[in-house]
């Protein structure tokens, strides 16, 4: 199997880092003895950390190495993705919310990255698949996870495949 056969699957995985805390939420709330407002928090500062990358970061891509950048979007998001995992303080798991939002905003740099392949325009409607599919599957994977497993169970589980998606770009 070669590169762009996982490719889709890489960003459905990527993609999906910003939406695991939303259905655990108020189990967020509860382990953590917060308010909804503040679990929530969690959700909509990863949505800002994305847009934000997005908007600002993202355009360097046309400026550096792509496949450079790349990399340091996944090891941010495999390292963001252990820490959260690994820790119960609120301003911790803020601020990688935000940073994993970041890390998630990967995706465009990817997808400019193939663009130019002689089949490019079939390889980023996979791409814009697996996305989609990693979007919607997230909140069934992280509730389903987290209600087996704990809150933070997915964490460690997508950080693992942040880590091999980082070997794989490689």
């Amino acid at each position: 199997m070669n590169f762009m056969f996982f490719l889709p699957i890489i960003c459905g995985i990527t993609a999906a880092n910003v939406y695991y805390i939303q259905p655990l939420i108020p189990i967020v709330q509860e382990t953590l003895s917060i308010s909804y407002t503040k679990a929530s928090m969690l959700y909509s500062l990863s949505l800002l950390g994305n847009g934000l990358a997005l908007f600002f970061i993202v355009p360097i891509g046309d400026f550096i190495n792509k496949k450079q950048l790349i990399l340091i979007f996944y090891s941010i998001l495999t390292l963001s993705q252990l820490i959260f995992y690994l820790n119960s303080n609120y301003f911790i798991l803020a601020l990688m919310s935000f940073i994993l939002g970041i890390g998630s905003s990967v995706i465009p740099l990817i997808i400019s990255s193939i663009s130019n392949n002689e089949n490019g325009s079939l390889y980023i409607g996979r791409i814009m698949a697996g996305v989609l599919i990693g979007i919607l599957s997230s909140r069934f994977l992280s509730s389903e996870i987290g209600a087996a497993y704990g809150w933070k169970s997915i964490y460690i589980l997508s950080s693992t495949a942040m880590l091999i998606s980082f070997l794989f770009i490689y």
